[in-house]
């Protein structure tokens, strides 16, 4: 069977596809503007275990960091305790982070994201949050990520908060 262009919109083509997505690109870089940092983990480098593959957070080799451009949205922080019967030592701990990011974006930078990686976050020019890759955004093939069906043009990351110990960005 050959392989045939999408043709299921009668109205939308690949060169209105293409030249969405240079708007999209656009708005991110030029008005939006929002960049989140990821540190691709040195699998090679990185010691692991030999039986699970895992890491102690000491071991593990960073790669400097990349910018990428997208829409990031924090979940709401939680308020938890140490303490569950009495709740008498109370901590607030961050959200989760997704962050959409188009798929031209990571594939004209050659990027990959994978689970494990960390992402970093500064709200501010003193505080830098780090987040731990659980879900890469691997299976895009849902309708949510495409416009009308046609193709997908982004995917989206999630990330959990890690302690500051957990990740050395210095090494």
């Amino acid at each position: 069977m050959a392989i045939r262009p999408i043709d299921r919109l009668g109205f939308y083509s690949q060169k209105d596809f293409d030249f969405d997505n240079v708007l999209r690109e656009r708005y991110l870089e030029q008005d939006l503007h929002q960049v989140i940092y990821l540190y691709n983990v040195n699998r090679e480098r990185s010691d692991t275990d030999t039986l699970y593959g895992e890491a102690y957070p000491n071991e593990v080799i960073l790669e400097n960091p990349i910018e990428l451009l997208g829409i990031g949205k924090f979940n709401e922080k939680e308020l938890k305790a140490y303490l569950q019967e009495n709740s008498t030592i109370v901590y607030s701990e961050l959200g989760n982070v997704t962050f959409d990011i188009l798929l031209s974006h990571l594939k004209e930078n050659n990027i990959e994201i994978c689970i494990g990686d960390f992402l970093a976050y500064r709200f501010d020019e003193q505080n830098t949050r780090f987040f731990k890759v659980i879900d890469d955004g691997r299976t895009t093939e849902h309708l949510k990520y495409t416009v009308a069906g046609f193709k997908p043009f982004y995917k989206t990351i999630i990330g959990v908060p890690v302690d500051r110990d957990e990740i050395k960005t210095n090494r």
